[in-house]
């Protein structure tokens, strides 16, 4: 990505200029999940699910990276859902984040 040059001007003359980059990146990754859907006594369906994504990141990149996820779905006889996963992501350079989604909705 090439960013130029950028200058803001305002009507006394002032004028604020920042200055362009350049960010190169190559980023290879390849990940894959797993879900297995059970049925129960009342129709409900849960499925849980775990994930695991790892690759690499050059250039101006952090280097190696991961991303594990875990999550658990469920749907009712009647279509009411819920979706529920957490994410724990680390990078090559020791940065580390944590996120969660929680998701609800019905059919009709």
């Amino acid at each position: 990505e090439k960013v130029d040059d950028y200058t803001v001007k305002n009507s006394s003359g002032d004028a604020i200029t920042i200055d362009g980059f350049n960010e190169d990146q190559f980023r290879v990754s390849l990940g894959a999940e797993i879900a297995r859907s059970f049925t129960m006594e009342n129709g409900t369906k849960l499925t849980p699910k775990l994930g695991l994504t790892g690759g690499y990141s050059g250039m101006d990149g952090a280097g190696a990276f991961a991303a594990i996820t875990a999550g658990v779905s469920l749907q009712t006889q009647n279509f009411w859902m819920l979706d529920t996963s957490i994410l724990f992501n680390i990078e090559g350079d020791g940065q580390k984040s944590v996120g969660a989604k929680v998701a609800a909705g019905k059919k009709f």
